[in-house]
């Protein structure tokens, strides 16, 4: 659980930020580092197969200053404290950075079918027609 002030702390350096400081983003990355941290941790559990963590970290960052540059410091409160409002801009980068990511998605039955082919000769590196005739009749392509 993260200690009282941290949004007052957070609001202050949005407004120094709004009126045109960039040092005040730099202070307001820094100043909340451990929790972005833990949060492209837990963003790494979920997404890890397809980004690299530290890419996820940059995310986070990029979120966190665009929330920055968005956030409307006059409904500012407690219950809904700034992090968890830029919570969302941190998702939509790393969302962002997977749809650039050149990911091609295979259906499931063809992923199992490359799992079984997997199992059944790991150390091919060249197959012949009737190895591929036997597996054929193995894996019932």
């Amino acid at each position: 659980m993260r200690k009282k002030g941290v949004n007052k702390e957070n609001v202050r350096l949005i407004k120094m930020i709004q009126a045109g400081d960039e040092k005040a983003r730099d202070e307001l990355l820094i100043f909340n580092m451990e929790y972005l941290r833990k949060k492209a941790n837990n963003f790494y559990k979920f997404y890890g197969k397809l980004l690299d963590e530290d890419d996820i970290l940059q995310d986070c960052l990029i979120g966190t200053s665009i929330a920055a540059d968005r956030y409307d410091v006059s409904k500012s409160t407690d219950a809904c404290p700034f992090m968890s409002y830029a919570e969302f801009y941190m998702l939509s980068e790393i969302q962002k950075d997977l749809a650039n990511s050149n990911i091609i998605r295979l259906p499931v039955k063809v992923l199992q079918t490359i799992r079984k082919y997997e199992k059944i000769s790991p150390d091919v590196t060249y197959i012949d027609d009737k190895e591929i005739e036997k597996l054929s009749q193995v894996l019932d392509v």
